[in-house]
């Protein structure tokens, strides 16, 4: 869940509640209305302001989710020292079904370390592609 500047409130996820999580889900075309349904009473059910607010939802959005398993942490910077890469790639992705939240301090991040400055003292290092947790991955397979 996130607020917008003008107070609108986005909710997603719940895919948790249905039967595969949606997992292996390569179809985007419908909605599943047990999620929708779920996502549309979670306001008023988790917060007794909202109790007797009539909920308007503008949009629905059943897009296909990317998850990575090995540690559901986005990758975040440099590609160094990741086979098949070469000096001065970066990247951003595997956001994990958490994209839109972290995307735009993710670029903001990347923006710093193309331009050498210091990585801010709120990144997760953890994120960074050739972070020495991450290392043997890509003796597995290559991006």
């Amino acid at each position: 869940m996130s607020q917008r500047p003008n107070g609108d409130i986005i909710l997603g996820g719940m895919r948790n509640i249905v039967e595969g999580e949606e997992l292996d889900q390569p179809d985007d075309s419908t909605l599943n209305a047990t999620i929708g349904k779920s996502l549309r009473e979670f306001l008023p059910k988790h917060f007794p302001e909202f109790k007797d607010t009539v909920i308007k939802v503008e949009k629905e959005w059943s897009g296909i989710m990317g998850f990575h398993m090995y540690d559901r942490l986005p990758f975040i910077g440099p590609l160094k020292g990741v086979p098949g890469r070469s000096e001065g790639e970066f990247a951003c992705f595997g956001y994990t079904g958490h994209g839109m939240p972290r995307t735009f301090m993710a670029g903001n991040a990347v923006a710093g370390m193309i331009t050498g400055q210091t990585l801010p003292d709120w990144f997760p290092t953890e994120c960074l592609p050739n972070h020495e947790r991450r290392r043997h991955l890509w003796l597995k397979s290559r991006l």
